[in-house]
């Protein structure tokens, strides 16, 4: 009895070792069921004079040359607009330095005046100031 349950044991192990290589081979087979189609319907596709296009589509060397022709003066035309916006910035940026060089002038010669005016008002306020302090010295000698 234990030559038979040892028995038994092996013949499990081994069943659900095939039992997983049975399902991989299932898996593979099914992969190259798929592969085997795609070819077909490839190869089917090619002997009719048509060709797959990058969506998977069937179309005429024709059409795939009449789209790529297409493509290129779509291309050629967004490289233009491109170009012609780039000679406009240029232009711009051009414009707009010389007008910033115009008012950095400007702003030096304001920083100046203001700077000349803060001086006068500076000066003003310490005559003010002597003024006062010598009308209070008028007004001490002047009381004695």
């Amino acid at each position: 009895m234990s030559q038979d349950a040892g028995l038994l044991k092996k013949k499990r192990v081994e069943f659900e070792k095939n039992t997983a290589e049975n399902s991989s081979l299932v898996a593979a087979r099914e992969e190259a069921s798929k592969a085997y189609a795609a070819a077909q319907k490839r190869y089917q596709t090619e002997s009719a004079g048509l060709c797959s296009n990058d969506g998977g589509e069937d179309a005429t060397l024709n059409d795939q040359l009449i789209a790529a022709r297409n493509e290129i003066s779509q291309a050629e035309t967004n490289m233009k607009n491109g170009k012609m916006k780039i000679a406009h910035s240029q232009s711009e940026l051009k414009k707009r330095r010389s007008e910033m060089k115009a008012a950095s002038g400007e702003h030096s010669q304001d920083m100046k005046t203001v700077d000349n005016v803060s001086r006068q008002i500076s000066q003003m306020q310490v005559s003010k100031l002597i003024v006062f302090i010598s009308l209070g010295f008028i007004a001490i000698f002047s009381g004695i």
